[in-house]
Order: C-alpha cells, then structure tokens, then sequence
C-alpha cells in the first residue's frame, strides 16, 4: 500500500473523530412520533403478516432491516391479529451508486430500489416498487439512510392503498419529508481526508520518509489538523453540515405544525358532529314525548265517549281506571297539564262531533220515512194492476204447466236411471282407489345386494293380504308399486324412482325379490330407505 492511501486512511479517521459529536446511529425503524402519525385506528389489510425474507439472502444488515420492517408494520396497525390468511412478504433488492472524483470523493447521489412482493400461499396479491436515494456519505453512498427512508415509504404507500382521503393530504407531506431527509448528505468525511493527506505530504515531502509506524501518523495528523488548509476545509464543511441540519429542523417543525393543525381540526369537527348529534337525540326524544301524549290524550278522549255510551258498572270502572293510568303514565312524563287539556278538547270535539251526527241522522231519518211512504204508495198502485194480469196469466199458465209437468216426470225418471248408474260406477271406482291406497300405507319395501357388488340393488317387499271389495271382485289383482329409494341424509324427492311392474310382494330375500333398480346407489343395501310414492293396477 502506497504511503498516500496511509496517509488518505489516517485523514478520514482523524475526520470521524472530529465529526463523532455531531453525528447518532440511526436505526431503520422510524420514530415512535413518526409512526403515530401514519398509524391507522383500525386494520384495513384482510391479512395476518407472515414471513418476510430477502431474496438475495440474509446478511446481519438485512436481517435487521427484515426485523425492524415487521416491529414497524405491527405498530402501524395495518393487518389482521387473528382468524386472517397471512401474507409473505419477499424483498428484492437493485441499487446504483453515485460518481466519484480523482480523489475517491463521492459527487453524486446514489439510488436504493426494492421491490416488496406479498404472497397468500403462492398467489402474488399485491407488489410495491419503491426508489430512494442514497446520499452522498464521504467516500461512499448512505445506503442505510436510503434504506430506512424506503421502509417509510412503504408504510405511507399501503395507508394510501387503503383509500383514505383525510390521510392522502398528510401522505404527501410526509413524503416530501422522506425526500427532504435523503436529499442531503455531503462528501465532508473525504474532503477532510484528502486535505490531511496533502497537507502532510506537503509538509514532510523530501525531509522525511514516509513509514507506517503508529506514532508517526499520529504525530503528522496533529500537525497537519493545525494547517490553514485543514482549518479553512473543516469549518466550510461545519457550517455546511449545520445548514443542512437547521433546514431539516425547520421542515419537521413546519411538518409537526400542519399535523397538529389537522388534528385540531378534526378535534373540532368532531365536537361540532357531537353536538348535533346531541340537539337531533333531543329533538327526537321531544318530539316521541308529544306524539306518546297525544296518544295518551286520544285513548282519553275515546274512553271519555265510551263512557257516555255505556251503562254497564264494570265497563265504566275499567274504563276510568284506564284514564287514571294515562294521566299517571302523563304525570311521569312531565306532561300532565298538556295531556288533561288535550284530553278536555278531544273530549269536548268528540261531544260536538256526535251531537252534529245525532242532528244528521233525525233529518235524514225523516227524509227517509217520507220517501218511503211515498214510495209504498205507488207500489199498492202497482201490485194492484200487477195482481190483476197475474191472475189473467195464471188462468192461461195453468193449463200449459200440467202439460210440462207430466213431461218433467218423464225426464226425471230418465234422469234418476242415469243417475243411479253413474252412482253404481262411482262406487266402483272408489273402491278401487280404497283398495290400492291399503296397499299404498301397508306394503313395506326395502333394497337387497342379490347380483354382485357392481349390481344395482334388487327391491324387496311384503305384500299384505287386502281382500278385493265384491263390487270390484272381477278387476284384476295386478298391481304396480311406484317407489323412492334414497340413501341417509339424501333429501325426501332427490333419491332414484322406480317402478316394479306386477309387484308380487313374496318376501324380503333375495329368493322373492323384485327387479333391479335402475341404478345403483352409493350405500349399503340396509341403510338404503325405500318408500312408496303410489300404488297403480298393471294396466295404469
């Protein structure tokens, strides 16, 4: 190693030193206050977090950033704690580095681009591509800083996903935040270095050999650390640094100012919301005590006019211990004095409604009896004339309806023949239905495995003896069983119908049984259920 890249090393190790009180170890997690700010009051995420692993392996550093992304997602409140399918999480990993210059100083920024893929079982659900800046860190990159900055968009990007509108305002505040914080950064820690190592070389340059002893590093440090150069390079880089850090401050500060005043504002939101939620309770709960006291004051009223109505002893105190209640149910109310003069004017206007009905009712019964004298006038009239060609046309009907009864006669005993036929048939008939229904309530059937395993079962049954009633002795004794057959738990109509033609009803083995069925069923032969639809002769 050449005694410049020593004296380079010596140069930014003197520089950390000076640079260690203005400097803390950040972690990636971000900040409780920060966290409090875009955590959600309730899970919107219909997931559990699951695994998070790093695609390219897993290194001290990224097991920590894996560590401190899970501790931040749980206390953003975004997922499920219980009965929720969980989500994987996978992070990929792409990254850029700034330029340099002849010294080895970082000029530019560079870039940190991670992919967040989040997996239910092998299903990718949702992805996340997110890009931050590293800043420019002395010789290097500050791809820790990139990385925790990437974390906190993260975070806002799946509180945006959630569709809140109140919080998108807040979102872009925060991320202006984020970008703010990665913007700085500066190459101080290699300026620092490379001045120390000119400075030293020139001022041992052709006195004294370079070595790589302990003490005489040290020695040329102290020196050159005292140079006009180191000096001048130093307090350009503090008052850099410290510009920097002021402008940072003043922007959370202002970041802090419109979340507080956002949160008074929905503070003071609510309180308005409260209280006309309060003043609506109250106009409701008013407006349902007037509308109870009215009908407190009605079933007053009503009771008042039933009484007038009525002279039984037990229906009048029944119905003024029903008023005592209504007033009393009033007097808990607060709204006795109301209800009592609501009543006195229901009361009075059902009087006066009935008086004015009473004065209807006599003037129209009037009227009406003076029609109807009137009326009964002309009709004697009438009658009289009617009477007088009744009696002519019953003279001349007499003769003509003898005529039509002797032949009515003769038609309704042709009618009753007929009719004593249809009876007969009818009787018949149902016996017939009488006789097949027995069978119907009493044949019992069942199925039987008797033609191998891959065989439909056979159906067997008892046919009980059911005597042919003697109107009916000469039908034939055929009959056909319309049947269900379905296994347990198979729903009453959804099992295999079948029809056994000329059921003989022999016995329930296999030597007396039926037919095949017309297919096979997916139980036992004896758990198989069998009833009877329908009970048919042979002939239909």
């Amino acid at each position: 190693m050449s005694a410049r890249a020593n004296l380079l090393r010596v140069g930014s190790a003197l520089s950390l030193l000076l640079l260690a009180p203005l400097c803390s170890a950040s972690r990636y997690q971000p900040d409780p206050q920060w966290l409090q700010n875009i955590k959600s009051a309730e899970s919107f995420l219909p997931y559990r977090l699951g695994v998070i692993e790093f695609k390219e392996g897993n290194s001290d550093a990224w097991l920590e950033y894996m560590g401190d992304l899970r501790a931040a997602l749980r206390a953003s409140n975004y997922f499920q704690t219980a009965q929720a399918p969980r989500l994987k999480l996978q992070i990929e990993r792409g990254y850029v580095a700034g330029d340099v210059d002849e010294d080895g100083c970082k000029t530019t920024a560079g870039s940190l681009a991670l992919t967040y893929r989040f997996y239910e079982g092998a299903k990718e659900v949702s992805r996340f591509s997110i890009t931050t800046q590293a800043p420019v860190d002395g010789d290097s990159n500050d791809y820790d800083a990139a990385m925790a900055g990437n974390l906190k968009l993260l975070l806002v990007e799946l509180r945006k996903s959630h569709g809140d509108a109140g919080f998108n305002t807040q979102a872009s505040s925060l991320e202006s935040a984020i970008q703010q914080e990665l913007s700085g950064g500066s190459s101080f820690g290699c300026t620092v270095g490379v001045a120390l190592a000119n400075g030293f070389v020139a001022t041992v340059e052709g006195t004294m050999e370079v070595v790589s002893g302990a003490g005489e590093f040290a020695g040329a440090a102290l020196e050159v650390a005292a140079s006009p150069e180191f000096q001048n390079t130093l307090n350009a880089e503090m008052a850099n640094y410290q510009a920097q850090q002021a402008q940072q401050a003043q922007f959370l500060n202002n970041l802090q100012a419109q979340a507080d005043a956002q949160a008074e504002a929905q503070r003071q939101q609510q309180q308005a919301e409260q209280q006309a939620a309060q003043q609506a309770q109250a106009a409701q709960q008013q407006a349902g005590r007037e509308a109870l006291a009215k009908q407190l004051a009605d079933g007053i009223a009503y009771r008042n006019m039933q009484m007038s109505q009525t002279t039984d002893p037990a229906r009048l105190q029944q119905l003024k211990r029903d008023n005592a209640a209504a007033m009393q149910a009033a007097q808990q109310m607060g709204m006795y004095s109301q209800v009592d003069i609501m009543a006195t004017q229901g009361t009075q206007a059902g009087y006066d409604q009935a008086r004015a009905q009473r004065t209807a009712d006599e003037q129209a019964e009037k009227q009406r009896l003076a029609a109807e004298r009137i009326e009964r006038e002309r009709l004697q009239r009438e009658q009289e004339a009617t009477q007088r060609a009744e009696q002519q046309r019953l003279a001349a009907e007499k003769a003509a309806k003898e005529r039509e009864e002797r032949q009515r006669q003769l038609q309704q005993e042709a009618e009753e023949r007929r009719l004593a036929a249809e009876r007969a048939e009818q009787q018949k008939k149902q016996a017939w239905t009488n006789w097949l229904a027995v069978y119907k309530s009493s044949i019992r059937l069942g199925a039987m495995q008797c033609d191998g395993k891959d065989k439909p079962y056979r159906l067997i049954g008892d046919r009980p003896t059911n005597p042919m009633p003697k109107e009916i002795n000469h039908y034939s004794s055929c009959i056909s069983v319309h049947y269900e057959a379905r296994c347990p738990g198979t729903p009453r109509g959804s099992g295999l119908r079948g029809t056994q033609y000329n059921f003989t009803g022999m016995g329930l083995g296999c030597l007396s049984a039926e037919s095949l069925m017309p297919q096979r069923l997916a139980c036992k032969d004896e758990q198989v259920i069998v009833e009877t639809l329908d009970v048919t002769g042979c002939g239909g």
